[in-house]
């Protein structure tokens, strides 16, 4: 899943109007190394995946339910996870790191504003976002990586993980049969009364789990 999601960030930025190309800067998702820029032959726009938080406020409680004839099989939800990205640029002057950044600053906001997702092979689309990233203490970061201070973006993509937890649930029909009682007709004086009852019968159907887990 990484790996798709890095080579879809990639494909955006050297794709489509004011694209990143590779002979301008390198994209490289890992840490900085440290003494950075110092060393560098070509400018780098990182982006370090630097923290994965559940978003709880995207978990699905309800296990999906598959039905079958004979069989039903429940799945719990995938959990959705933040992947949180730290984007800074690097190069041999502060001109050339500072247009880095805005450029890569103004695809990742067209893009996140216009199409909301990331779009990975298939049909699978990830929801992204810009953040603040003053809560991260990002001197503090520069500071342990030994490079230093310069602006950053925090680029979050939401990811789902299946747990590949699973219930099997057979179907099994059961029948009910109910009596209940009609009004009576009228007769005459010296006739019998007597009353009838009718009966109803209602099929349904009820699960019965085995853990598959």
């Amino acid at each position: 899943m990484l790996t798709s999601i890095h080579r879809a960030i990639a494909e955006m930025l050297h794709t489509g109007k004011a694209a990143i190309v590779p002979d301008e800067a390198q994209l490289l998702f890992r840490p900085p190394e440290r003494g950075w820029p110092v060393g560098l032959d070509q400018p780098a726009l990182l982006f370090y995946l630097l923290e994965l938080r559940e978003n709880c406020e995207r978990r699905e409680p309800v296990p999906q339910t598959t039905r079958g004839s004979e069989r039903a099989v429940r799945r719990v939800a995938p959990r959705q996870f933040d992947l949180r990205h730290l984007v800074c640029a690097f190069a041999a002057d502060p001109v050339t790191e500072y247009d880095l950044l805005w450029r890569a600053l103004a695809l990742l906001q067209r893009h996140a504003a216009d199409v909301e997702c990331l779009r990975l092979s298939g049909e699978l689309a990830l929801p992204v976002r810009l953040d603040d990233p003053g809560e991260l203490r990002v001197f503090d970061l520069w500071a342990g990586l030994g490079v230093a201070p310069r602006p950053a973006l925090l680029y979050t993509v939401t990811a789902p993980l299946d747990l590949q937890l699973a219930q099997t649930a057979a179907t099994v029909r059961e029948a009910t049969v109910r009596f209940s009682e009609m009004a009576a007709t009228p007769v005459a004086r010296d006739q019998t009364h007597s009353t009838a009852l009718t009966r109803e019968t209602h099929v349904h159907t009820a699960d019965t789990i085995e853990d598959r887990t």
